[in-house]
């Protein structure tokens, strides 16, 4: 995950950790408390649950509540529970407020921006890293799916020490837009379209292959497969055009949008992921969110046929 996002999630949830009072009441004899548990555990749960840094932290505090009272705002513990609680909430507190120091030390704006977060494969070598920024940038800046006169796709940064780069989708009086966002996620999304009758058809070839028939009849079936392939790769477009509302010119438009889908299905195989900026508003995150899992589905018996072929 980009630092950018780990500090954000930090900054939103900071308050509600560092609100929690673990502390003792003492009359006749010492009683142990804690309170203000339930916005906590929210916190934890909507912004840190998957952030790789905290997950030790996180399962060891919330361990440390008794399971029979984790759905309480406010409950009494044992003196050992009690200082169980302390030590575990006072790492994960320090480890947010660590992430949140790095980050604004190091003099980032903390703006808002709509765009995608794009983490690149990983490359053997540089000549390897250059091509797959080559064919990234001709996915976003030759698709015809992402023009627009009112919208462009800019680039913002790179993350510190990592492979994940910031696209922003920005209007032409430099407000945030979400329509090219819209238009991306519609993109990917055939994508796995294309995928699933490469699978399809990878599986077809497979067959005609190892049948026992002339090499004539072979090489017709062969083909004909990549006319139907052809075929679905212009229907898949056609569908793009109504989603996005954008008429590709000619045939030429076509073939660079099938290059698109070919570049961005190898950049895809080969380890790219793409998710919304952490500032993009939900109804847009919510178009990307399922699309990760989607092409995990379609990957797994890609990977069963490899293995057969081999």
């Amino acid at each position: 995950m980009k630092l950018r996002n780990i500090y954000m999630a930090c900054k939103r949830s900071v308050e509600q950790i560092r609100n929690v009072r673990i502390y003792q009441n003492t009359t006749s004899t010492t009683r142990y408390w804690v309170s203000g548990w339930n916005d906590a555990q929210t916190a934890i749960l909507n912004n840190l649950k998957g952030i790789e840094l905290f997950e030790e932290k996180i399962a060891a505090f919330i361990n440390a509540i008794p399971q029979a009272l984790i759905t309480r705002n406010e409950f009494e513990v044992s003196s050992s529970d009690w200082t169980s609680i302390r030590n575990r909430h006072k790492e994960l507190l320090m480890s947010i407020q660590d992430v949140i120091e790095l980050y604004e030390s190091m003099g980032f704006e903390e703006n808002s921006a709509q765009g995608i977060d794009i983490k690149l494969p990983e490359c053997k070598d540089f000549q390897e890293f250059r091509k797959c920024i080559d064919e990234l940038d001709f996915i976003l800046y030759k698709c015809p799916f992402f023009k627009s006169d009112e919208e462009h796709l800019q680039f913002e940064s790179m993350d510190v020490g990592s492979l994940w780069i910031t696209i922003l989708a920005v209007s032409a009086v430099g407000v945030s837009a979400s329509v090219l966002l819209n238009n991306i996620a519609a993109f990917i999304d055939k994508c796995y379209v294309i995928k699933s009758h490469q699978l399809t058809i990878k599986q077809q070839e497979v067959i005609y292959e190892n049948m026992k028939i002339d090499q004539k009849t072979k090489e017709q079936y062969l083909d004909g497969l990549k006319l139907v392939y052809d075929q679905i790769v212009k229907s898949t477009v056609v569908e793009l055009e109504e989603i996005t509302n954008i008429k590709l010119e000619d045939g030429e438009q076509v073939g660079i949008v099938s290059q698109a889908f070919d570049k961005t299905i190898s950049l895809l195989d080969k380890g790219l992921q793409i998710y919304t900026t952490i500032d993009t508003p939900k109804e847009v995150q919510n178009l990307f969110k399922p699309l990760e899992m989607k092409y995990v589905d379609v990957a797994k018996p890609i990977e069963k046929i490899v293995q057969k072929e081999e």
